[in-house]
């Protein structure tokens, strides 16, 4: 029969196993940063490619060439249109994500904890090509269709692709950030005579300032 480990030595063991985990997981992550890197400068070092038109210039054609003997590389419009799709894409998902977290919490807690949030986090574990497939085909074809455009892609529908691939994991954040909130702050709105609405808003959709 094997001899069986001191309860410090497992401990030991164990704590090695998982430092090695973590340090092969942040040497793969820097190599990763640093191929990406690589690539990305060798384009302004080696290349010649000029930062400032890079993030000023107004015109991505990799196919022809400018005046300097360079393929156009202005990213300005690829910068702006990520940055407003971000912006938009947050403005559509968020109050869907506080709203489904306050039903789900302060409505229905009990389908919330055993329906609505294993259901939220099982969409979270959908990978974001299903997404991206599902709103080329279905988003797109709609704005075509609405909107009379030629080929319906645009700012809107992938504002929409993405608000809908980021809600599951805004939801499951605001339901677990509304039950950290003390029931105490709950408690003591209802015993002013607050509604239930009113202590809602006031304990979880008030700014500090007012709810203090």
């Amino acid at each position: 029969m094997a001899k069986q480990l001191p309860k410090r030595d497992l401990e030991n063991v164990g704590l090695g196993v998982t430092g090695a985990c973590v340090a092969l997981v942040t040497l793969v992550v820097a190599a990763l940063i640093f191929m990406v890197a690589q690539k990305g400068l060798s384009a302004f070092l080696k290349d010649g490619v000029s930062v400032v038109e890079f993030f000023t210039g107004t015109k991505w054609d990799l196919a022809n060439t400018a005046e300097n003997g360079l393929p156009y590389t202005g990213a300005l419009p690829l910068i702006v249109t990520s940055f407003a799709v971000m912006a938009l894409s947050t403005l559509i998902a968020l109050p869907i994500a506080i709203g489904s977290a306050i039903f789900a919490v302060e409505i229905q807690p009990k389908f919330g904890s055993k329906v609505f949030q294993p259901l939220i986090e099982l969409l979270t574990g959908i990978p974001s090509v299903v997404f991206g497939l599902i709103g080329f085909h279905v988003v797109v074809g709609l704005m075509k269709s609405v909107f009379h455009a030629s080929t319906g892609l645009g700012i809107l529908p992938g504002a929409i692709v993405l608000a809908v691939m980021i809600l599951p994991t805004m939801t499951t954040l605001s339901v677990d950030g509304l039950r950290a909130v003390p029931s105490s702050y709950r408690q003591g709105s209802l015993a002013l005579g607050y509604t239930r609405w009113q202590t809602i808003w006031h304990v979880y959709l008030s700014p500090p300032c007012r709810r203090s």
